[in-house]
């Protein structure tokens, strides 16, 4: 839309993924962040970062369907644009976007949860993973009880571990079976003896985590207890068991807003 403003040659993305068009490109990325000619800054500096990889992304699909089509004046024009980018881009967007937000992290204080809230949060949610643990043995037809248990249990191990929410709401039953205690002895000796209680108790459960790293997990025998009664009981629930995820792990962020609002 800010391209259009600019010029009225533009009717689509692929018009203006065009060499002849790089400056429109500019005009209207810095208009669509906000820019400040007085102060050089951004209102919004981390959307033009952001807007310079994905224009880059759709000149390279525009050269994959070109080169699909055998249309070597698109090929020209993408390879040409994507040039410019990598040429321009950081001294017209890009440098002034890093360093507003450079600027805007001076003097900016960390806002750390208290000790005492986190426990509360804790106790919490304990306190509702328990209440619901027990209900899908007893009423198997209880969904909601069910529904708010892997909930609860995905927030437990996410702050325990302190991993990205995305990678423990994937975790595999497969992964969960082949979960380990303990660590070789190789490795207990170099541990205290506090050390090697807690890999006693903890179980080990290795996960795919961002562009394919392994991730360990670390779960408590209550973390265990409760994953446990999630896969005995989800096919009375209606759960397929063809489902190879071990919990569904979903609406993380409403999980979430709900047990804090409620601790």
């Amino acid at each position: 839309m800010q391209a259009r403003q600019q010029s009225r040659s533009i009717t689509s993305l692929s018009t203006l993924l065009d060499p002849t068009q790089f400056k429109v490109v500019v005009a209207a990325v810095i208009a669509t962040c906000g820019f400040d000619d007085n102060s050089n800054e951004f209102a919004v500096p981390s959307l033009g970062l952001k807007l310079g990889h994905s224009l880059k992304k759709c000149a390279s699909i525009m050269k994959c369907e070109a080169l699909q089509n055998d249309d070597q004046v698109s090929v020209q024009r993408a390879n040409s644009f994507i040039e410019l980018c990598d040429i321009e881009w950081l001294s017209c967007v890009s440098s002034h976007a890093l360093r507003t937000l450079q600027q805007r992290q001076w003097n900016n204080p960390k806002r750390l949860p208290l000790a005492t809230d986190v426990k509360k949060l804790k106790e919490h949610l304990n306190s509702k993973a328990d209440f619901n643990k027990c209900r899908p043995k007893t009423s198997p037809d209880d969904t909601q009880a069910w529904n708010e248990l892997p909930k609860c249990t995905l927030v437990i191990v996410m702050l325990f571990n302190r991993r990205r929410s995305g990678e423990i709401e994937r975790i595999l039953l497969t992964s969960y079976d082949n979960t380990v205690n303990g660590i070789s002895s190789d490795a207990t000796e170099c541990l205290s003896e506090w050390e090697q209680a807690l890999c006693r108790n903890l179980k080990h459960v290795e996960i795919r985590g961002k562009r394919g790293r392994k991730v360990p997990v670390l779960l408590t025998e209550t973390m265990h207890e409760y994953i446990t009664v999630l896969t005995e009981t989800r096919t009375a629930v209606g759960v397929c068991v063809g489902v190879s995820f071990c919990m569904p792990f979903q609406w993380l962020s409403q999980s979430f807003e709900r047990c804090t609002v409620l601790a």
